[in-house]
């Protein structure tokens, strides 16, 4: 069409301001082939960034869940931690039965290194039922569950079965070992939290009549438990949809007695998670513990057959916080809320703008989506220098033309 254009120009000052016009039209794509080449560039550098420099969170540590809190630096560091009063790191290691010798043997590697030279499948511990590392994708509430106890009881250590294929790119610091009982383990230099390739401290159905199974463990033959969400302000199941500012949800926790005795028990769910994006409502009969954001239900008995449902209700608040992501627990102002009874239960929250950016900027660039973005740069710049060689081209025959008319 071009062609045409310009011999008939030459015959014809009439179409003179065609050929204007078409080459106006040049002069434009130019430019924007030449902004799709800037973004395109700016997109592999931001990928390259977050190679080199890492995002990291604000709220980089959580008082729930990490054993040590502010992690620590050295072996030397930890085994001070290890022996200092009342400490958590201590009832960790003794939930899943590591001794201070064991923790003395240590050596300090990366998790990934750690990964490679052991089993595909370990298993997470955190002091909070609800916990996710940075690097490990959200999972559903059909994860297994674990839980080990110490001191008489009354400390709870809480595990999950992660892939390790999920975390095989992480260069966080660990101090690695081998206990006698759990076998290989890393400690998380940043948290104190533990990871083992085994789940032998797991205390559920140890003891078939303990209650501490039926509300801390995964369902069994003797029991089943069951979580549902309701937004009952659009009367949705809040489990499926992005839960907005100011949704009312309900939430009820359905325990059946499958076994042929009686269940005794008191109920609790961990809704610590919640608590960042909502606030009781309504608790009905039960009492809510702020010190271990524990909701509890008095002491009750499920007979053989029974099912039995414990409600409350939570109000998402009005703003919903734009707080950064833990580093420590990624689950820590994820957009999600989660809460625990016998397995996780994940809501999702509509979050503002700063919280989608954060989780686009804290993602790990894959090697594919590098080289799909080297190849968009280059096809850009190839475009780029096609339209702004038959630009320049055109603007040759356009003067030429004015002149010729001239």
């Amino acid at each position: 069409m071009s062609e045409k254009i310009v011999t008939d120009a030459l015959h014809s000052p009439s179409l003179v301001g065609e050929l204007k016009d078409y080459h106006k039209n040049l002069v434009n794509t130019v430019a924007k082939r030449g902004l799709l080449v800037l973004l395109s560039a700016l997109f592999l550098l931001l990928q390259y960034v977050g190679v080199i420099f890492p995002a990291h969170s604000a709220n980089s540590t959580s008082t729930e869940s990490d054993a040590i809190y502010g992690g620590v630096d050295s072996k030397q560091e930890m085994l001070i931690r290890y022996d200092s009063k009342d400490s958590t790191f201590r009832s960790s290691s003794d939930a899943l039965s590591i001794t201070r010798d064991e923790l003395a043997k240590t050596s300090e590697t990366s998790l990934r290194n750690w990964l490679a030279s052991n089993q595909s499948l370990v298993v997470a511990w955190s002091r909070s039922p609800v916990y996710r590392l940075d690097s490990e994708p959200l999972q559903s509430n059909t994860r297994s569950s674990f839980l080990a106890l110490a001191n008489q009881n009354s400390f709870k250590y809480y595990g999950h079965s992660v892939d390790g294929q999920s975390l095989g790119q992480s260069n966080k610091k660990v101090l690695a070992g081998y206990s006698s009982r759990s076998g290989h383990f890393a400690i998380l230099k940043d948290s104190g939290n533990l990871i083992t390739t085994s789940s032998e401290a797991d205390t559920c159905y140890k003891k078939p009549d303990d209650p501490v199974s039926y509300v801390n463990c995964t369902n069994s033959n003797t029991f089943k438990s069951r979580t549902t969400v309701t937004n009952i302000s659009y009367n949705n199941d809040a489990r499926y949809i992005k839960n907005r500012v100011g949704d009312r949800l309900q939430y009820d926790i359905a325990l059946k007695n499958s076994s042929s005795k009686p269940i005794h028990l008191t109920p609790e769910i961990y809704i610590g998670d919640i608590l960042e994006y909502a606030e009781l409502t309504n608790v009905d009969q039960a009492r809510f513990d702020g010190q271990l954001d524990m909701i509890e239900w008095p002491q009750t008995t499920i007979e053989p057959g029974q099912e039995k449902t414990f409600s409350f209700i939570a109000q998402l608040l009005n703003p919903v916080p734009i707080n950064p992501k833990g580093s420590t627990n990624a689950t820590s102002y994820d957009c999600y809320m989660s809460s625990f009874f016998g397995g996780i239960t994940n809501v999702k929250v509509y979050c503002p703008t700063p919280k989608t950016m954060e989780r686009m900027l804290s993602a790990p660039p894959v090697n594919s989506l590098i080289a799909l973005s080297w190849i968009i740069l280059i096809v850009n710049i190839l475009l780029y220098i096609k339209i702004n060689i038959v630009s320049k081209e055109h603007g040759h025959i356009l003067r030429a033309v004015r002149r010729k008319h001239d």
